[in-house]
């Protein structure tokens, strides 16, 4: 797994050497993950991860460990969704996010994705408009 973000490349470094002590621990790697702990508090990077897991969970993605190039297309679809929704940023814009996505999933961004809310009700407006003046 890869991350372009730096605050996700050093929750990603954690995940990984703490796995890696988890099977072998050495102090070299007690002291790596203590120095990744402080590196994830100081960016006030722990929201993120606590952001993250739910919202994938609620896109359908429930095996969490599983590796990218294991994930169906429309899989991976939900996990860059997810990413968007997590990271964060001045401006989001997603042309068709719920395509990949069952009902209970659309209702969950639709009502608690807030930044897609307001995009569902632009395109929503957009076709009444639409019909509006195609009917004149």
């Amino acid at each position: 797994m890869e991350a372009k973000n730096e605050t996700l490349k050093l929750i990603l470094e954690y995940e990984k050497i703490c796995l890696q002590v988890e099977h072998l621990p050495t102090d070299a790697m007690i002291e790596k993950m203590t120095a990744l702990s402080q590196q994830i508090d100081e960016a006030g990077a722990w929201g993120i991860e606590a952001l993250a897991k739910p919202a994938l969970v609620k896109l359908g993605i429930s095996d969490l460990a599983a590796k990218m190039k294991s994930l169906s297309g429309g899989q991976r679809k939900r996990v860059a969704l997810a990413h968007a929704l997590v990271v964060p940023s001045e401006l989001l814009i997603l042309v068709e996010p719920t395509n990949h996505l069952d009902a209970e999933s659309t209702d969950w961004l639709e009502f608690d994705g807030l930044r897609l809310h307001v995009f569902a009700l632009d395109r929503v407006a957009y076709a009444e408009r639409s019909k509006a003046t195609s009917v004149s």
